[in-house]
């Protein structure tokens, strides 16, 4: 009588717990995998972070070059008007 009260708790138990164990095991594996995912991605957005803050910078530079162009056309528009206003008036 014990013995098939025992048996019969050792197959409920084998019934029960070897799933639960399964899925724990692949819920594990499936954690470090998402894990490894996350690590990745964090590099990648540090490794996207440094790019950007150098596209910033050469945009800046690009930017004030930009400004002495402007700056020097409008000193040689106003140049090319005093030379036609000089030949005009002479």
């Amino acid at each position: 009588m014990w013995a098939g009260a025992l048996s019969a708790i050792i197959a409920f138990a084998k019934l029960v717990v070897s799933p639960f164990l399964s899925a724990i095991k692949k819920n594990n594996t499936t954690n470090e995998l998402l894990q490894k995912a996350v690590e990745a991605l964090t590099r990648d957005l540090k490794d996207m972070q440094k790019d950007r803050e150098y596209v910033h910078k050469i945009l800046e530079k690009h930017e004030e070059r930009i400004d002495r162009n402007a700056d020097g056309i409008l000193v040689h528009t106003e140049q090319i008007k005093t030379l036609f206003n000089d030949k005009r008036g002479k």
